[in-house]
C-alpha cells in the first residue's frame, strides 16, 4: 500500500523538523515544510497531498485558517489545526473551515498518529459517502427523468399505506399537482363505483405485502372517466424491511374498447356460424376435425363434439376417398376448390354436398389445415334423378308415337293392297268350281288375306293408341 502524503505549515523551522521526523516514522511521505499561507495555496494548486498539517498562525499576511479556506474551495483535501494555545479564540474562527482535527503544540507523537489516522479514515469515510450521495442523486435523478418521460402513471407510497410521490404523467393525467395528490388525495379521482373495490384491493395487498393488479376507471383532467390498469409492487431495502410500494398504471380504455369491440365481432360470427344454413368444417394440418357448427354435424346424424378430433376421411363415402384424397393434396399445395362430393351419414347412407374449400397458411405459408363449407344437395339430387327419368321416358314415348305414326302409315298402304288381292282372289273364287283346284287355292288366298286384314287392324290400333269399336252399319247399293 502507498504511503499516505502530509503537507506541513509551519513557520517554525525546529518544530516542523520535529514533526517531519515524527511523520517519518509513523510511515507518511512528508511534503514542505512551507512557513506561510500564501505558500500552501500555491502548492496545492499545483502539487497533490492526502493531508495538510497546518498552524493557525503563520508567517506572512495570511493565516492558516484564511489558506484553508482558499484551499478548501478548490480540493477536498482534508487539514488538521494545530497551536500553541487551547483556548485561543482562533479556534472557534477554525471551524470555518471545517478541519478535521485540532492539536495542541506540544504534539505527542501518539496523539499526532491518532488524530491522523482518525482525519484520515474520517476524510476516506467522507468522500465514499459524497460519492454515494452523488451517484445516489445521479441515480434518482436518471429514474425520474426516465418515469416522466414514459406513459406510464407511476406512484410510490410508505409502510403507512401514504402515496408520496406520483410522477409527471400522472399528474398531467389527472390535472391535478402533486400536493392535492400525495397521502390518499389522489383517490378523489376514482370513480365513485370503483373506490372501495380499489381501497379494498390496496389494502389487502398491503397488509399480506404481495403484488396486485386492479383495473378501475380514474378521472382525466377533462373530466372524462379512463379505465387503468394499475399494477403494485411491495418494496424492501437490503435488509428486509417493508418500505411500501410502487406501482404503475396504464391508460387501456382504448383495448377494453377494442376487446369489447372483438368480442361482439366474434359473438356475431359465432350466431352467423351456429345458425348457418350451410355445414362448416374446419380441420388442422392432419385433416383432424377441429370445429363444425350444428348445421353440418346434424346433416351427418351427430353431436358436434362426437366429431372432434376424427379425420374428416371417417365421414367419406368409400366410393369417393381417392377423389378425397387427391383434392387434400391440393389443399396442401393451398389450392383451393369447388366440387361435389358425398358424405357418409352415421347410419350408413350416402348423402350428396356441394363443397367449397379454402387452405389455411400461416406467415411463412406452412399448410395448417383446411376450411370448408358443405350445402346438401341431395334433394337436388334427387330431382335431378327424376327428371333424367322422366326425360328417358319421354324420349321413349316419342319414339314409340314416331313408331306407330310410322306403322300407321305402313299399314294404310298396305290395306289398300291387300284389299285389292282380297277382292280380286274373290272374284276369282266366283268364276271356278267350287271342288276346283283353283277355288282351294283361292280359297288359302283369302284365309291369308283375312289374318293380313287382322294384322292390318292391330298395327291401326297400335298407330292410334286408342280402343277399336265395331257397329253395325246399313249399306246401301251405289247405282251407277
Amino acid at each position: 500500500m502507498t504511503a499516505k502524503s502530509i503537507l506541513i505549515v509551519e513557520d517554525s523551522a525546529i518544530l516542523a523538523t520535529c514533526l517531519r521526523e515524527m511523520l517519518t516514522r509513523l510511515g507518511y511521505r512528508v511534503a514542505g515544510p512551507l512557513a506561510s499561507g500564501e505558500e500552501a495555496v500555491a502548492f496545492i494548486a499545483t502539487e497533490q497531498v492526502d493531508l495538510i498539517l497546518m498552524d493557525i498562525e503563520l508567517a506572512g499576511a495570511m493565516n492558516g485558517i484564511t489558506a484553508a479556506e482558499i484551499i478548501s474551495r478548490k480540493t477536498p483535501v482534508p487539514i488538521v489545526f494545530f497551536t500553541g494555545y487551547s483556548q485561543n479564540s482562533l479556534l472557534e474562527q477554525a471551524r470555518i473551515a471545517d478541519p478535521y482535527g485540532y492539536l495542541i503544540k506540544p504534539v505527542p507523537e501518539r496523539e499526532l498518529a491518532a488524530t491522523l489516522t482518525m482525519a484520515l479514515h474520517r476524510y476516506d469515510l467522507d468522500r465514499k459517502l459524497k460519492h454515494s450521495r452523488q451517484a445516489l442523486a445521479e441515480n434518482e435523478l436518471k429514474y425520474r427523468t426516465l418515469a416522466d418521460s414514459g406513459r406510464a402513471l407511476i406512484w410510490t407510497s410508505g409502510p403507512d399505506k401514504l402515496c408520496d410521490y406520483f410522477n409527471i404523467p400522472w399528474l398531467r393525467f389527472t390535472g391535478r399537482t402533486l400536493e392535492q395528490e400525495l397521502g390518499s388525495g389522489w383517490t378523489e379521482g376514482v370513480h365513485p363505483e370503483d373506490l372501495d373495490r380499489c381501497l379494498r384491493t390496496y389494502g389487502t395487498a398491503f397488509d399480506h405485502r404481495q403484488p396486485f393488479s386492479m383495473v378501475y376507471r380514474l378521472r382525466r383532467a377533462d373530466g372524462v372517466y379512463r379505465w387503468v390498469q394499475d399494477d403494485g409492487t411491495p418494496r424492501f431495502d437490503s435488509a428486509g424491511a417493508f418500505l411500501g410500494y410502487i406501482g404503475h398504471c396504464l391508460d387501456i380504455s382504448e383495448q377494453l374498447q377494442n376487446i369489447e369491440a372483438l368480442r361482439q365481432s366474434e359473438e356475431q360470427y359465432r350466431r352467423i356460424v351456429q345458425t348457418a344454413q350451410e355445414g362448416i368444417w374446419a380441420m388442422n394440418a392432419r385433416m383432424e376435425t377441429t370445429f363444425v357448427n350444428p348445421r353440418l354435424a346434424n346433416m351427418l346424424g351427430y353431436a358436434p363434439e362426437a366429431m372432434l378430433g376424427r379425420p374428416i376421411d371417417d365421414f367419406i363415402y368409400p366410393d369417393d376417398l381417392d377423389d378425397h384424397r387427391l383434392r387434400v393434396k391440393e389443399r396442401k399445395q393451398g389450392r383451393d376448390g369447388h366440387y361435389q362430393r358425398r358424405l357418409r351419414h352415421r347410419e350408413g347412407h350416402f348423402i350428396w354436398t356441394q363443397v367449397s374449400a379454402t387452405a389455411i397458411v400461416d406467415d411463412a405459408g406452412q399448410f395448417n389445415g383446411s376450411f370448408c363449407m358443405f350445402t346438401d344437395i341431395s334433394e337436388h339430387k334427387r330431382q335431378e334423378e327424376e327428371r333424367k327419368q322422366l326425360q328417358a321416358q319421354l324420349r321413349q314415348a316419342q319414339k314409340m308415337e314416331a313408331i306407330g305414326t310410322l306403322a300407321g302409315g305402313i299399314a294404310h298402304d298396305f290395306n289398300n293392297i291387300l284389299s285389292a288381292i282380297v277382292g280380286y282372289a274373290e272374284m276369282a273364287r266366283d268364276k271356278v268350281s267350287k271342288d276346283s283346284p283353283v277355288a282351294r287355292d283361292l280359297h288359302k288366298v283369302l284365309t291369308a288375306g283375312a289374318r293380313g286384314a287382322a294384322l292390318v287392324e292391330q298395327i291401326l290400333l297400335f298407330s292410334r293408341q286408342a280402343i277399336s269399336e265395331r257397329i253395325a252399319l246399313q249399306l246401301s247399293l251405289i247405282h251407277s
